[in-house]
């Protein structure tokens, strides 16, 4: 409490100097009109305060507490001291009105020439501002900075000016011309801020070597500048100088495209000569010193056309380079599809291994021919250039390639086609039989070394492949030469053999059981769904069923195998009069069975009619035979019962 006591004190002290201070001059006069403000502005806070004093201490009083016997004095004159202060500063205010009003005149008279002052700064400022100066932004900002010198004292002395007018009660005047190239100052200090900062990091840019220049980086950084500037405020971008900024930073950025197409990976040593024998400008990208900067006092964006030319033959060539390279890559890997190839015995479950045969074919022939469809677009493009060569060795290589898989394809059908007929068969085929073991072991050779080595280049490039693979099918060829002229001799023996595919007529011919035959008579016949084989140790004679008699047959061997029978697909059975031996060739064999067939039809049709009736009724007779006699005669009887009834009608004895 003593403390605040002593400081309102000393404030009163303070003030009521400062009341009694000089006021000959201006700036003494400023001085006590400034006191007398103070005084009027705190006169009810310090009169709170000492309320608040007299209060604190009358509460230490009726509690006894003892204190200083000067502080009780001074506490008692405060609040006549604030009375006295307060209307001494009336008097002194009153006393200094004739001064004040000298005073307004001499204020005046600065206020004019202030005045004049902000119309020579805006006058040389339009005439001969930064907006005079042209394409030299570093001069431009010079001076920018020079008129924000000048404005920071002007408005040093704006500020002056309005406290005196204020002391004084003086009417405040505005400026708008001095607000206005204010703003257009810190318009272009905002553009001077933007360009000093590109300017900077250009120097920091030029300094990079050409090696470890990152040019998408650095085209992202100088994006961003351009970007900031368009964000800028239409009154400030769209000025003079605004567009020259612009066109400052536009012309480094088209700079750029040139040293994107020089750092393009296209580029190779070759197309580096050219582009210094037609700009004739001596570029050693070996140097380890060379910078950005080097590169741009090169102008070589006067080159542009030509640097841009050779860069697109050589961005051609870099495609032709990169599919060759991909090329190589697919036929160095890729492989043959290698399995185990097993023959099944005929009408056993037992699997012989067979070596090996390859799959997958098709996918190679397409990977092939889209290979050799691209090598043929570059060959007919004018930037092969050096590369020509390679172009057409690879063109070889995969015609070879092609070449050696269809022949192979069309080896491997044949070779397991003929494996089937040769492997296992019981039919002889003499030299053919020797020409297939000789091609057998060929092929079985070739696809065992494929095996250990699936490469599809190296396989069919092996040295002499394509003549093995000729030779192997030579040989098939000759066999299935023969082969189809010993079928057709068969077919002519018997020519419903016609109907049957070679497969199925050879399947027939190999097998020594006549069963055999039973899956194709659907197609050798109509209406034959099987015939009923027997064999002679089961049967020796055996009753006709039509004729009602004992039929004998002898036969050297006693496992011969007889037709007896044919069953038609609504299961009707037809005895044969004569039981056919099946042993041998089967088109022999089958030629009797046709003739038997035949013959036997045609006697159980003489029969069926001869009994037609006799000592039976009709349904008697017709279960007696099959459907398509009771058929054919029916139709018989029928036509000479229509006869024999239009001749009687005609004899009038009807």
């Amino acid at each position: 409490m003593s403390n605040k006591l002593k400081e309102i004190d000393h404030v009163l002290k303070n003030l009521l100097q400062g009341l009694n201070h000089d006021a000959d001059t201006v700036p003494d006069l400023k001085f006590v009109l400034n006191i007398i403000t103070q005084i009027n502005q705190q006169q009810e806070s310090i009169g709170h305060q000492i309320d608040e004093i007299v209060q604190s201490y009358q509460i230490l009083g009726e509690h006894h507490f003892e204190y200083p016997q000067t502080e009780r004095i001074l506490m008692n004159t405060l609040s006549s001291r604030l009375e006295e202060l307060v209307e001494q500063s009336r008097i002194v205010q009153h006393r200094l009105k004739p001064i004040r009003e000298r005073f307004r005149e001499i204020i005046q008279y600065d206020i004019d020439l202030f005045q004049r002052m902000i119309d020579e700064l805006v006058e040389k400022f339009d005439n001969y501002g930064p907006y005079r100066i042209e394409n030299d932004l570093d001069q431009i900002f010079l001076l920018v900075k020079q008129y924000e010198k000048d404005i920071d004292k002007i408005e040093q002395r704006k500020i002056e000016i309005i406290n005196m007018m204020k002391l004084f009660h003086m009417s405040l005047i505005s400026y708008p011309n001095l607000i206005r190239v204010q703003k257009e100052i810190n318009g272009l200090n905002i553009l001077f801020n933007l360009y000093e900062e590109f300017k900077r990091n250009k120097k920091l840019w030029s300094n990079i070597l050409w090696s470890e220049l990152h040019i998408n980086d650095l085209i992202v950084n100088v994006d961003l500048f351009i970007k900031n500037f368009r964000r800028l405020s239409p009154n400030i971008k769209t000025t003079i100088v605004g567009h020259s900024v612009e066109k400052y930073l536009a012309d480094f950025r088209s700079s750029l495209p040139i040293m994107v197409d020089l750092k393009n990976e296209a580029l190779r040593e070759r197309h580096w000569q050219q582009i210094i024998q037609e700009t004739n400008i001596d570029i050693d990208l070996a140097n380890s010193i060379l910078t950005l900067e080097n590169i741009f006092q090169m102008n070589l964006h006067q080159y542009h056309d030509t640097i841009q030319s050779i860069l697109q033959t050589a961005m051609k060539e870099l495609q032709i380079e990169k599919n060759l390279n991909d090329i190589q890559q697919q036929w160095d890997t890729m492989r043959f599809q290698i399995h185990k190839h097993y023959r099944h015995a005929t009408g056993t479950n037992f699997q012989q291994e067979r070596g090996f045969i390859i799959t997958g074919v098709d996918d190679i022939l397409q990977a092939l021919e889209d290979s050799i469809l691209l090598l043929n677009s570059i060959v007919s493009s004018r930037f092969v250039g050096i590369y020509l060569s390679q172009v057409e060795q690879w063109i070889q290589i995969l015609s070879l390639i092609s070449d050696v898989i269809k022949l192979w394809a069309i080896v491997q059908q044949k070779w397991m086609y003929l494996e089937n007929i040769f492997i296992g068969s019981n039919l002889q085929f003499g030299e053919d039989a020797k020409r297939f073991d000789t091609a057998d072991k060929l092929y079985r050779k070739i696809m065992l070394e494929t095996s250990r080595n699936s490469l599809v280049k190296d396989v069919c490039m092996h040295p002499g492949r394509y003549d093995e693979l000729k030779s192997i099918l030579m040989l098939i060829e000759k066999i299935q030469k023969n082969l189809n002229e010993y079928l057709n001799t068969k077919r002519q023996l018997f020519p419903r053999f016609y109907f049957l595919s070679d497969d199925e007529l050879l399947s027939i011919i190999g097998s020594l059981n006549p069963n055999h035959i039973q899956g194709y008579l659907q197609k050798l016949f109509d209406n034959i769904a099987a015939l009923n084989f027997v064999q002679y140790d089961k049967l020796t004679a055996f009753k006709h069923k039509q004729v009602d008699e004992l039929i004998h047959f002898n036969s050297s061997d006693e496992n011969s195998i007889y037709a007896i029978a044919m069953i038609s697909l609504e299961n009707e059975e037809m005895l044969f009069l004569n039981p056919i031996e099946c042993n041998g060739k089967v088109e022999i064999w089958m030629l009797n069975i046709e003739k038997e067939m035949k013959y036997s039809n045609r006697w159980l049709t003489k029969e069926a009619i001869f009994y037609y009736r006799f000592k039976q009724n009709r349904l008697e007779w017709m279960r007696k035979y099959i459907g398509m006699v009771v058929l054919a005669v029916n139709q018989l009887w029928s036509t000479w019962e229509i006869e024999e009834y239009v001749y009687l009608l005609w004899k009038n004895d009807v």
